[in-house]
């Protein structure tokens, strides 16, 4: 496809418009790619996770150990979405 792109070059232009739009959006568009996606998997990681915790807690745990591992686990969670969301913004500045 390449090939046949640049073999037409000559015969090619971009409205400066679509130029304009293009360069403007670039950086959302990267931004919100970087942010969502890694996200999307720790909320899935953090999701599973709770739910083994939870599984423990009906067979080995007692309620009180159950909780506050629940807990420590949603705020390891937290902070480290967080900090992925810091690291991906700043890699796009």
């Amino acid at each position: 496809m390449f090939d046949v792109l640049e073999a037409l070059s000559s015969q090619l232009f971009m409205p400066s418009q679509v130029q304009a739009e293009f360069w403007r959006n670039r950086d959302d568009v990267i931004r919100r790619v970087i942010t969502t996606s890694p996200l999307s998997k720790i909320r899935e990681a953090k999701n599973k996770t709770i739910a083994e915790i939870k599984a423990w807690k009906r067979r080995t745990m007692s309620v009180e150990d159950a909780d506050a591992l629940a807990n420590e686990t949603e705020e390891l969670f937290h902070k480290s979405a967080r900090s992925a969301r810091t690291t991906a913004v700043r890699a796009c500045i």
